[in-house]
């Protein structure tokens, strides 16, 4: 989605993938969780240099010489506390703000900057000890109803407290709302009239340098919770993944991108193409152009990922996906104890629900060659339909973890004369894309191969990035190390999964 001085000029979405439906915006939360804390302090419930140990004096720890006790929430704001409390840690932890109060420091606290989304999940219950309210319930009144947000939803720790640092989803529609808040430095047009929600001091505090970030994944420096970028002037909410909203304040611009890349921004180019099709406008209002308009409606109307790598290969020997329905029909294998699954492995790792692994696999045809599938996991069962040359959609559930899919198939014969089918499950609200590749041996044996998109190699760095496990310079060094044939092997191994089901 594109905005030029607050009006949308251009959206699009890749089928199958639908702008109305929320979408996890990974780290990009960070950015709402600060916005947040800007109304706090706006309210005068709290100053940014109060000690984390004031505020959660019933959890500080016994000992007053921790760096704890060093610690403000300014820390938190700008990621210096140092603590080496992350996410890995409090995956294993019942209490979060407490394991934070006691964990140790890399640094003296407010010495530097480390990236580290545990800050800011401090700052989500800092609105929750200051407020008796969530997260949620304290932004639903004072952001998403005057901004027309309907539709949010965010992950919680075990004591209830939104994860602050990651866990929202909202639409593309309702990100641009937020970073045009930031745009008009903290003012909304609503029904009832002009409303200021921020404070123009947050704002421009928020999104200018407040510490320096030389080994962070963006070099131009971090304000509260919102990255700066190469362009002056300009900044950015960031997610994991290709979650971005990015705004040029001098071209009146602001551009938001949900996507599905294992590239950080700083990697990306996303800032140069950006820069290079609107640099040359102005912030006066464009010129209405019906020609451009109706080119870039047939361009955007034609945006699909059906037949784009790596979701579908031209060079197979594709057959009628309704024959392979008819061969497959009522056919039920059975595998042994794997780790295989329809969830793509970093989904599973990110909300820490992995498959109990495929036991099932039942097939039938459908009256209107349709080929549906049943994917038994443990007490899951994960129903699909495939149909030719269209998505199909359902949805899927894992341990109460419930999401959209689409799925699209290609039937083929292979060279060797056995039939296979490729298919695809986009789960849409995510960045993520099972792969699977079925194959049907001569002995009525198959072969399940599950792969997914971003790969694991791929988002490797992106991963312990996101974790907090060791920053970017680090990743770099240790990346080559993964093309040494044993590591490379194991890696594989674990993230691409073959099983082999019986009648």
């Amino acid at each position: 989605m594109i905005l030029k001085n607050g009006s949308v000029i251009a959206e699009a979405a890749w089928a199958p993938y639908e702008t109305d439906l929320p979408h996890q915006l990974y780290s990009l939360s960070k950015s709402i969780t600060a916005t947040a804390i800007g109304m706090l302090v706006d309210e005068g419930l709290l100053d940014i240099d109060e000690a984390l140990c004031d505020i959660f004096y019933d959890k500080a720890p016994e000992r007053a010489d921790l760096p704890a006790y060093r610690m403000t929430v300014r820390n938190l704001l700008n990621m210096s506390t140092g603590s080496l409390y992350n996410e890995p840690g409090s995956a294993m932890g019942a209490d979060w703000e407490w394991d934070f109060l006691r964990a140790g420091t890399k640094f003296e606290p407010g010495t530097a900057f480390d990236y580290n989304s545990m800050n800011t999940y401090m700052l989500a219950a800092i609105v929750r000890r200051k407020t008796g309210e969530t997260l949620t319930e304290y932004l639903k009144p004072r952001l998403y109803e005057p901004l027309g947000i309907r539709e949010y939803y965010w992950e919680t720790c075990p004591n209830g407290t939104e994860k602050g640092g990651w866990g929202l989803s909202l639409t593309p529609e309702s990100v641009a709302k937020i970073g045009q808040l930031y745009l008009n430095k903290g003012v909304w047009n609503t029904p009832q009239g002009e409303r200021r929600l921020l404070s123009a001091a947050w704002v421009e505090a928020a999104t200018q340098p407040q510490i320096a970030t030389p080994k962070g994944e963006i070099t131009y420096g971090y304000g509260h919770q919102i990255w700066m970028t190469a362009r002056e002037g300009s900044f950015l909410f960031n997610g994991a993944f290709g979650q971005y909203m990015l705004a040029l304040p001098d071209l009146g611009v602001l551009v938001v991108l949900l996507s599905g890349s294992s590239k950080l921004f700083a990697q990306g180019g996303v800032l140069d193409y950006v820069t290079d099709a609107l640099d040359d406008g102005a912030p006066r209002p464009l010129i209405p152009d019906p020609r451009a308009a109706e080119a870039l409606q047939t361009t955007i109307a034609s945006l699909s990922a059906r037949y784009r790598e790596p979701y579908f290969n031209a060079a197979v020997n594709r057959m009628p996906l309704s024959e392979l329905a008819q061969r497959l029909d009522g056919r039920v294998y059975s595998f042994a104890p794997n780790i295989g699954g329809l969830f793509p492995m970093i989904l599973q790792a990110v909300h820490n629900n992995f498959s109990a692994g495929l036991t099932q696999a039942v097939f039938s045809a459908g009256e209107d060659g349709a080929l549906h599938l049943e994917l038994v996991e443990g007490e899951e069962k994960h129903r699909l339909s495939f149909r030719e040359g269209v998505y199909t959609g359902a949805s899927v559930s894992q341990r109460g973890d419930v999401f959209e899919v689409r799925t699209a198939a290609e039937a083929e014969l292979t060279d060797s004369d056995e039939w296979a089918f490729s298919a695809v499950v986009h789960f849409i609200e995510t960045p993520f894309t099972r792969v699977i590749r079925f194959t049907l041996a001569a002995d009525d044996s198959l072969k399940i191969v599950f792969d997914e998109n971003p790969s694991i190699r791929d988002a490797s760095e992106m991963m312990l990035e996101l974790t907090g496990i060791t920053r970017i310079d680090v990743v770099r060094n240790l990346m080559p190390l993964l093309k040494r044939d044993r590591l490379q092997h194991t890696l594989r191994t674990f993230t691409t999964v073959t099983v082999q089901g019986k009648l």
